[in-house]
């Protein structure tokens, strides 16, 4: 019998092997693997060849249709798994995809990326490897993509009433853009308090500054590289007691039970803070270019911290006019959070006085929703910049030299998603000290973790100290021992109110919220070794990127393959090895648990990641379908009610029909949904529709 192995090519010990969808680098280390050849035994076994699918009519843009595929069986026709079988054009070739498949446990080997970019009429040839046996298919069509349809007739101009005109000073004459931000700050109308009663025309005046400062926000960002350090200061001062007056009218305006005021000053608050928040991005956006972000003066950081101050203020008293659990009031929320966070990314640390009002402001809006995802809509995120200033020789060095500015500078882009949580600190506590307290708060029977930054790629590191004795508040992360390391990165800290449960407790998607001292901090499970990751990936030609839900996502131009770190720890090393790489996915196919791709980096250390669910907004569109799901990130399973499920690592690209589909059924969110039994288990299949591509979402077995 002839035995049947796989011949692997090291490049350089870098294992490439075919998946269902896409190349996918392994490193083995080198001299684990050698080269094998065929190995003859006894007789070989007669095998042939029978069409299974057929190509259908296929477009020039997308994949030969079918997609094509061919069983392999021996004499007595049973399936032979574990053939190679290849694939040629007749009367043309292929203008890309993998012209080779291995057969399945079933005897059928798939081509499922097959292009051919000329239109005419071919069949394809397919052989079994190192036989003369082979077999044609049946003649299919390529054929152009129909011309896209014109575009609709622009729509009839109507004017529009020109505005009442606003009483401005004229503008002196002046080509120098900052004669315009002066012009701009002099409009702003700082109204005089009318004891505790807010007059009609205090309210024309507020709304009157609010709407000049969005405009004066806008101004003054868009040329903020050229603002001198007077209009810097004037402008902040002008927002700063703008903030102060409209904050004094909303708090007097409720008092007195004048909800018309209370409406009013509000709305003026809104526009205020929005605005104020823009400008703060600006300044923070030009205080940090190039490798050595410049600083703020003294006089500088001192006016930042006094208008930041009423600020908040002013935002507390404008939470008092909005509805609980309004869009109004998420949207000044996240206002309040942009504010302070580029108040510390300007190296302006929060008073005493800004942590009393965000607490302040936290209680307002915490709500009595037991639901954690619920509490933290309702809570202030702040999200300081990436403080991990990565070395670009480091960089420059781990992905082989000499590489563009351009990309290193991407590249530098991609790895900056974590925050330091030494930088936010609320009344006194900062959120690495909030972590340790919140992270062992939960762990039982004299168990202890320590929580430590590592300043250069942003990963936060979590050490078990003791075993775990009782794990019930850790849900997910039941599995640590002494001695394991769990590896993430934190994407925001929020301000909670006092009810917000303490300890850790997980989010609908998986993210883990570890919470202590009324800061709550998002973590999601991360690269032990970010930097040699992302960067072998690249050597090896895939495109990689990582969202702040965790979902790492790499690509080979076509394709995406999709997942997620898991929280069950990092394992030992095993051995170093020259680069990073994928390890083979254990059990059956994709829809069992135990089917997982795991990462070796080159110091040797193992970690698993999980299948995960590409499509954005996935959990806001089955809520909005008023499903109920939640995601565990150690199994990639998704919980629907007893319904259980489990996605592909690989996102197909839309071909003609799938868009079609799309266009016609995406729901608010974007996405649409198709059942199918994608792997003929007898068990029903969605597949994910999104502008992004096809991913399957397997039904498991109860």
């Amino acid at each position: 019998m002839k035995a049947l192995i796989i011949k692997f090519l090291l490049f350089p010990s870098v294992l490439l092997l075919s998946t269902q969808a896409m190349a996918v680098g392994l490193v083995w280390g080198e001299g684990n693997w050698g080269d094998s050849e065929w190995q003859q035994e006894e007789a070989t076994p007669t095998l042939t060849l029978t069409l299974v699918t057929s190509p259908g009519v296929t477009l020039t843009t997308q994949a030969v249709q079918g997609p094509p595929a061919v069983q392999v069986v021996d004499s007595e026709n049973n399936p032979v798994a574990g053939a190679t079988v290849t694939v040629t054009l007749t009367g043309g070739t292929f203008s890309g995809g993998t012209p080779s498949a291995v057969s399945a446990a079933d005897g059928v080997a798939v081509f499922p990326n097959l292009l051919i970019d000329q239109a005419g009429d071919f069949s394809l040839l397919y052989t079994l490897v190192d036989t003369d046996v082979s077999i044609a298919s049946t003649v299919f069509s390529v054929q152009a993509p129909p011309p896209p349809p014109p575009p609709p007739p622009p729509p009839p101009t109507i004017p529009e009433p020109a505005p009442e005109p606003i009483p401005v000073p004229a503008p002196v004459p002046d080509p120098d853009e900052n004669a315009i931000i002066n012009n701009i700050i002099s409009v702003i109308v700082i109204p005089e308090s009318d004891g505790d009663i807010i007059s009609p025309e205090t309210f024309n005046s507020l709304a009157e500054g609010a709407a000049a400062s969005v405009n004066l926000a806008q101004t003054l960002a868009g040329s903020i590289e050229d603002a001198n350090d007077d209009e810097v200061i004037d402008t902040l001062n002008a927002f700063g007691d703008l903030a102060s007056i409209n904050g004094d009218a909303a708090r007097q305006s409720t008092a007195n039970g004048d909800s018309t005021g209370a409406t009013s000053s509000g709305d003026s608050g809104k526009q205020m803070l929005n605005s104020f928040s823009t400008l703060l991005t600006a300044l923070d956006s030009k205080t940090n270019n190039g490798d050595e972000p410049a600083e703020l003066s003294g006089i500088q950081k001192e006016v930042v911290q006094q208008s930041v101050v009423k600020a908040v203020s002013s935002a507390v008293n404008v939470l008092t006019t909005l509805p609980a659990g309004g869009d109004a009031r998420q949207a000044v929320l996240q206002d309040l959070g942009k504010i302070v966070s580029s108040s510390v990314n300007l190296g302006v640390p929060l008073t005493q006085e800004q942590s009393d009002s965000l607490l302040e402001a936290a209680e307002q809006s915490s709500s009595a929703d037991s639901d954690v995802d619920s509490q933290l809509e309702n809570s202030i995120p702040i999200k300081p910049a990436n403080k991990a200033l990565l070395s670009r020789d480091s960089l420059n060095q781990a992905l082989g030299g000499s590489v563009p500015e351009e990309e290193l500078n991407l590249f530098l882009q991609e790895l900056a998603n974590a925050i330091n949580p030494a930088d936010v600190s609320i009344g006194g506590v900062t959120g690495e000290e909030s972590l340790n307290e919140g992270f062992s708060g939960s762990l039982n029977g004299g168990t202890s973790v320590t929580v430590s930054f590592d300043p250069d790629t942003g990963v936060i590191t979590f050490s078990i100290t003791d075993s775990v004795q009782d794990s019930d508040g850790l849900r997910t992360i039941s599995a640590l021992t002494q001695g394991v390391n769990v590896v993430g990165r934190v994407i925001s800290a929020n301000v909670v109110g006092s009810g917000f449960p303490e300890g850790v407790s997980m989010r609908a998607n998986g993210a883990m919220v570890v919470a202590s001292n009324r800061i709550a901090s998002l973590v999601v499970p991360a690269s032990a070794d970010p930097v040699n990751f992302y960067a072998d990936l690249r050597m090896l030609g895939l495109n990689s990127s990582v969202a702040d839900d965790g979902n790492v996502m790499v690509s080979n131009g076509k394709l995406f393959f999709s997942g997620t770190f898991d929280f069950k720890g990092v394992a030992s090393g095993i051995g170093e090895r020259i680069s990073t790489g994928f390890n083979l996915p254990t059990g059956r196919d994709e829809s069992d648990q135990e089917y997982y791709f795991s990462v070796i980096y080159r110091d040797g250390r193992e970690q698993k990641i999980q299948p995960f669910v590409m499509a954005d907004n996935f959990l806001s569109s089955l809520s909005g379908r008023k499903i109920s799901a939640t995601i565990s990130r150690d199994t990639g399973v998704i919980s629907i009610g007893e319904l259980r499920l489990r996605p592909s690592y690989y996102v197909l690209p839309l071909n003609a029909e799938t868009e079609a589909f799309w266009q016609e059924r995406a729901d608010e969110t974007g996405l649409a949904y198709r059942i199918v039994d994608a792997n003929d288990d007898g068990i029903v299949d969605v597949q994910v529709v999104s502008a992004r591509g096809v991913q399957v979402v397997y039904g498991l077995k109860n």
